[in-house]
């Protein structure tokens, strides 16, 4: 048996998952993928156990057998380096968990395994000429390992099943000849339903004429059958039950388990790693809970219950929220988990995804852990057919309550009618469903007569033994040895291509297509045959260029939008699609934006209306008030069209807005500036702009008769503590002998960094001539504004 590793620089990865027993000699074997950085090197593997290191070179192939003496329980370490010339490139450790064989030594002990010195002196003697010992016969080696029959019938099992060898010679000569018309026809239709029509090509058929590409793959599938997980599979054609519960609880263990026992079948568990490493906790969504420890997760498999991953935390912000769904995340939640489960010694084989989504990015770094991936999305039946997605299969999840016993029998009557992989999902730690109701389902799947099994040995009945490729283009072998492909159109096209290449078919004139040499087409434009490049694409996949084509259409003038143009060549013919845009149209502003008046929490709407090629908005505001504004304008959130929208606050008054308008051709207009205005009853009493920050006092001649008035005060940004009052006067010289009307409510305020708005309300007893503004600390150029209108 062979444990594969790949080195990426200096990052030792384990790739296959096999289970290791312990007490076997000279017959586990260690194989690396090496990346670039090793290339020639002379690379030695070291082994560590129990304080002693073993060190073994790599041969030809990257392989090394593993020294008898590490292959103990609980498990030991290995790591490799390699040298040239005094360099010498080392990597990380991997731990490899061994569990106990029934194994008992014997008398004679076991020869040790060799030094370095003595394996390199080996090499030299076998290498050195003369003649060795002759080898043992392939038929041989098949009896020492389980073959029973004659040399003939061992030849014999070594054919495949009839119709599935691939092209026979006739054929293949008829197809290179072309006298065979209907074969090279039929290459196009791919149909592995009629492996044995002679007329009908499978993409079994095709792909054995690439005699190196077969041979790759049925040592691949021989491998994978003979990897530890795969041992005793079984071709079973009726329906199968699992059960897997998630989480890992104290409650699964209490509650559930002994159902189970009681009635004498097993099921899987799902266990998040970081809550068997501490038992009684928090999980991440804010829910305590009470998980089982390592030494019950073994005795239970032990006890024949089947382990399965549940990542290291469960988080909820990287499988429910998605907030943190990336790569770094997901390889910790499966590689951290992966690490634990390997340091106590236990093996898994699928991927339990927490709320069980399944996109793309979680099953590729799932897949770097795990054979398989099951899901528990809404609307999941759990009714698997055959498996095209083992890095997503589908569970049905049960529930508490009534409704659990009736809809699993459902699906058990479903199961068993269309021999399906049924897996249902429990979750003890929510009592879903409770154990009286699992009983009772457990209890009508053996009165059906139904198989119940965990996970790990369902899988060997109903998913593929090897697979690779996804979804519909994917390659499988099912436990039965069946290669199921459903190929798309890519995959025809290489088909064919290969078999040219080989020679099975005659290299034919197969498609053209066409392309402008021009992007930026105007309306009204006549189309340019010199732009234009037909290629010519042959079976073979090889590609020229022609020019002796005809164009079908005669009007050549380019209409705004699309222009399909209907190539020829020869039989062949191809759609040409140009693309033409209107001329461009000078832009002009039709409507500018306009002030608006609205109140305090209300949606104030500012719009504009242009025309033009190509136009774009960003609206903008300024915090300067009166009727010439300077300043710096600021860009407006959300405002890249040509309405403006935003909900109203008590600072927004008086401020000014515009939009600045730009078309793709490079103009760019200004729109007029707009004012927003605070409450629909005022009116502008004063609007003073400051001349300096010292006192300063100013009369106005307004008459306002006696009556009860509100006012508003809006003081621009300033640099300083300022104040102001606005009083009557008996005239316009004096400030004397008024009475205060609205003053700032704290007396002073500081506007360095706002636009201060104030309120207040004032009874005239009598009316007045003139009024009076006193001011001090606002800043030259800043402005004051008062608003005001009669209550009553």
């Amino acid at each position: 048996m062979i444990i594969d590793y790949k080195v990426d620089s200096q990052i030792l990865r384990r790739t296959s998952r096999n289970l290791i027993v312990a007490d076997s000699i000279k017959y586990l074997a260690v194989r690396f993928n090496f990346s670039d950085e090793w290339k020639g090197t002379k690379k030695t593997v070291v082994f560590l156990y129990d304080g002693y290191n073993y060190t073994v070179l790599l041969d030809e192939n990257e392989m090394a057998i593993v020294p008898h003496e590490v292959i103990k329980s609980p498990g030991f370490n290995l790591s490799v380096y390699g040298t040239n010339n005094g360099m010498r490139i080392t990597s990380s450790t991997c731990k490899v968990s061994v569990i106990n064989s029934g194994y008992c030594e014997g008398e004679t002990p076991s020869e040790p395994t060799q030094t370095v010195y003595e394996q390199i002196l080996d090499r030299l003697d076998n290498n050195g000429g003369g003649v060795g010992k002759n080898g043992k016969s392939a038929y041989e080696i098949a009896v020492e390992n389980g073959f029973s029959g004659t040399e003939i019938e061992w030849l014999e099992s070594l054919k495949g099943q009839p119709g599935k060898d691939g092209i026979n010679g006739a054929d293949g000569k008829d197809g290179a000849d072309g006298k065979d018309g209907a074969d090279g026809k039929d290459i196009t239709a791919i149909n592995d339903s009629e492996t044995s029509s002679e007329t009908t090509w499978s993409s079994v058929k095709i792909t054995t004429a690439n005699t190196e590409l077969q041979t790759q793959i049925n040592n691949t599938y021989i491998h994978h059958l003979n990897d530890s997980n795969n041992i005793g599979n079984e071709v079973y054609d009726g329906a199968v039950l699992t059960i897997v519960d998630d989480d890992g609880s104290i409650e699964f263990l209490n509650n559930f388990v002994p159902i189970y026992k009681d009635k004498g079948v097993r099921c899987s568990f799902a266990v998040v790693a970081f809550r068997a490493e501490t038992p009684i906790g928090t999980t991440t969504s804010g829910d305590p809970y009470v998980a089982m420890n390592w030494r019950q997760i073994k005795e239970l498999v032990h006890d024949g219950f089947d382990l399965q991953n549940h990542t290291y935390s469960h988080d909820i912000k990287v499988f429910r929220t998605g907030e943190n769904l990336n790569e770094e995340q997901l390889e910790h939640q499966f590689g951290d988990a992966d690490k634990l489960f390997r340091q106590n010694g236990l093996d898994y084989n699928c991927m339990v995804y927490p709320w069980g989504t399944a996109q793309a990015i979680k099953k590729r770094v799932a897949k770097r852990y795990a054979k398989y991936g099951m899901t528990l999305i809404s609307g999941d039946t759990g009714l698997n057919d055959e498996i095209s997605e083992p890095m997503a299969i589908s569970r049905f999840t049960l529930q508490s309550g009534s409704t659990s016993l009736t809809s699993a029998k459902s699906q058990i009557d479903t199961a068993i009618a269309n021999k399906q992989w049924l897996i249902l999902c429990t979750h003890a730690n929510a009592n879903q469903p409770s154990a009286d109701t699992l009983g009772d389902i457990i209890d009508y799947a053996i009165s059906k007569k139904m198989r119940i099994e965990t996970f790990s040995k369902a899988a060997r009945l109903k998913a593929p033994v090897y697979y690779t490729g996804e979804g519909e283009n994917m390659f499988r072998v099912m436990p039965n040895g069946d290669t199921k492909c459903k190929l798309d159109d890519d995959t025809i096209r290489y088909i064919v291509q290969r078999a040219t290449a080989l020679g099975l078919f005659e290299d034919t004139e197969a498609s053209i297509s066409a392309s402008y040499g021009k992007t930026q087409n105007i309306a009204g434009d006549t189309l340019d045959k010199s732009l234009i490049t037909v290629i010519l694409t042959m079976t073979s996949g090889k590609e020229n260029t022609v020019t002796d084509y005809t164009i079908v259409e005669t009007d050549l003038t380019l209409a705004e939008g699309e222009n399909k143009y209907h190539i020829k060549y020869k039989e062949l013919s191809c759609t040409l699609t140009v693309t033409a845009i209107a001329a461009a149209e000078a832009a002009e502003i039709t409507q500018q934006p306009q002030d608006v008046t609205v109140e305090v929490g209300e949606t104030a709407n500012m719009s504009i209306s242009a025309k033009g090629t190509g136009l774009t908005y960003k609206w903008q505001w300024l915090d300067v008030r009166g009727d010439d504004p300077v300043g710096t304008w600021t860009n407006c959130a959300d405002g890249t069209s040509s309405t403006l929208q935003f909900t109203v606050e008590p600072y927004h008054n008086l401020r000014k807005y515009r939009c600045i308008v730009t078309s793709s051709i490079g103009e760019t207009l200004t729109s007029d500036i707009a004012t927003l205005h605070i409450g629909s009853n005022y009116n502008t009493l004063i609007e003073h702009t400051s001349e300096s920050e010292a006192i300063e006092r100013t009369w106005y001649s307004i008459p306002l008769s006696a009556g009860a008035y509100h006012f508003r005060a809006t003081v621009e940004k300033a640099e300083y503590a300022c104040t102001f009052q606005l009083k009557t006067a008996i005239n316009n010289v004096d400030d004397k002998n008024g009475t205060v009307m609205f003053i700032a409510p704290t007396g002073t305020f500081n506007a360095a960094n706002a636009i201060y708005t104030f309120e207040g309300d004032f009874t005239l007893s009598s009316s007045t001539e003139y009024l009076f503004l006193y001011t001090k600390g606002i800043t030259a150029g800043k402005t004051i504004t008062i608003e005001y209108y009669k209550t009553n």
